[in-house]
């Protein structure tokens, strides 16, 4: 069996993780993003004798480890390259003192959410995206806080957990949402107990049990449905 050696990337690596990203059948945002994907986060990738995996993380500002962007080129699948990644980003994630890793997985997906469920995560909530945003001019800032994930540029942490600094929360006629402070054109709905309409532009994150609360709502296309898996690090 050939050795497996993960490590951290490299500038130079960035070649290998395009190609591999393209090989690999998922929505390439990552391309899209280009070179600039690396500046954030730590990347691992995964070698054998030429790069064949990588991952992304990100430590979050709820004490928490954010893992995206895994993949691996179709010719090394079935070869546990993902699991080999996956168990140095937790002990990763672990000596940066992260109580939880988390990651977001399409519905469609069922490859990575059969890694997530091998590695011991559980689902932890499922999201719905739609186009558009809620009307926020005449909410006003609340102080209340919730024991639920909110999407914070695309990374969820545990809202109870974040300062004033990270995102403010809105409140009114009904509605309480979370507009995160690094993307603003994000938001997230925490409390519906109206039906509302969203208006244009931005991207609206809405948990599985609010959608019910949507009117004429579009779906982000390509990215309609995703479930956050949560593994406890201690």
């Amino acid at each position: 069996m050939q050795q497996k050696k993960i490590r951290l990337a490299v500038e130079a690596d960035w070649q290998h993780i395009s190609r591999i990203s393209k090989a690999s059948g998922y929505a390439d945002y990552i391309n899209k993003i280009g070179p600039a994907y690396m500046k954030d986060g730590t990347i691992l990738v995964c070698d054998i004798d030429t790069p064949c995996g990588f991952l992304k993380i990100e430590m979050l500002p709820d004490e928490s480890a954010w893992l995206s962007g895994i993949r691996v080129d179709p010719e090394h699948w079935r070869n546990g390259i993902g699991d080999c990644l996956t168990n140095s980003a937790l002990v990763f994630a672990i000596s940066r003192g992260a109580s939880y890793a988390r990651m977001l997985i399409h519905s469609e997906n069922q490859r990575s959410v059969s890694l997530a469920l091998k590695n011991g995560f559980v689902q932890k909530d499922r999201f719905h995206f739609y186009e558009g945003r809620p009307d926020i001019t005449k909410m006003v800032e609340s102080a209340k806080q919730y024991d639920a994930l909110v999407n914070i540029g695309w990374g969820f942490a545990n809202h109870a957990r974040l300062s004033i600094k990270t995102g403010a929360l809105l409140a009114g006629h009904g509605v309480s949402v979370f507009v995160y402070h690094g993307h603003d054109e994000t938001f997230h709905l925490l409390e519906i107990s109206k039906e509302i309409s969203l208006l244009p532009d931005g991207i609206t994150c809405v948990p599985e049990h609010l959608v019910s609360f949507i009117k004429d709502g579009k779906k982000l296309e390509e990215f309609e449905e995703a479930a956050v898996y949560e593994k406890p690090l201690f």
